[in-house]
């Protein structure tokens, strides 16, 4: 009878115990709903784009290829428990690395760079799913609209040819994927994967030549989101 009593008691304990992990558990997976604010850090792989244009010996393309990059986000927004909306900034900067020349159709050699580089200023409107679950890693798909400022600045080859900028706002947007994991009701910590693409840029180089630049990237994130 007293075995029965101690097993019986011994059970009522580990079922009290395990129902103590189980809410601490869930308490830790669900992150709070309301307002939140986050922060981003990474690279951006920017693909080999192409500039094109024309001017008084007729029509040109580069393609220019370019080293990984620095990308930045911050964004403000509000969790209605399954799906976030926010606002973003962002900036991103690759440096240029080299730029194979056509000439009318006619390849015409490479270009080295010794300066310059493609920058991005970006605000954007993200709206995101959260597939919830009864653990702390919570995957996430997203999508965003908004405009992209990107610029060219200070290029100059290692012929020496003189330093050049120009810049140009246009309609971008961005598909995102991601996990989360929540340290607790209020943190979490945030790796993404993002897509982003624009309108192309065009340049006024005046004298009657506009270049007409491409622009997109693959943007790799580690952040933390704090909830309020």
């Amino acid at each position: 009878m007293k075995n029965s009593t101690k097993k019986e008691n011994t059970m009522k304990k580990l079922a009290i115990v395990l129902s103590c992990c189980a809410l601490t558990l869930s308490a830790t997976a669900a992150s709070a709903a309301g307002v939140y604010i986050s922060g981003k850090l990474g690279v951006t792989v920017t693909p080999t784009l192409t500039a094109s244009g024309a001017d008084g010996w007729g029509t040109w393309a580069d393609d220019i290829s370019f080293d990984t990059g620095l990308a930045i986000n911050g964004a403000i927004g509000y969790d209605f428990d399954t799906f976030r909306a926010e606002v973003e900034v962002g900036y991103q900067k690759n440096d240029f690395d080299s730029s194979e020349n056509y000439n009318n159709g006619i390849y015409t050699g490479t270009t080295s760079f010794v300066n310059g580089d493609l920058t991005s200023n970006s605000l954007f409107a993200n709206g995101y799913y959260d597939f919830k679950n009864n653990s702390p890693l919570v995957p996430y798909l997203g999508a965003g609209i908004g405009y992209a400022n990107v610029e060219l600045n200070h290029i100059r080859s290692d012929a020496g040819y003189g330093s050049y900028s120009n810049d140009d706002s246009v309609f971008a947007y961005q598909l995102m994927a991601g996990v989360s994991y929540a340290i607790n009701k209020n943190v979490a910590i945030d790796l993404s994967y993002r897509y982003v693409g624009a309108a192309n840029p065009s340049f006024d180089e005046g004298y009657g030549s506009t270049t007409d630049f491409e622009f997109s990237s693959h943007n790799f994130l580690l952040g933390a989101r704090y909830t309020f």
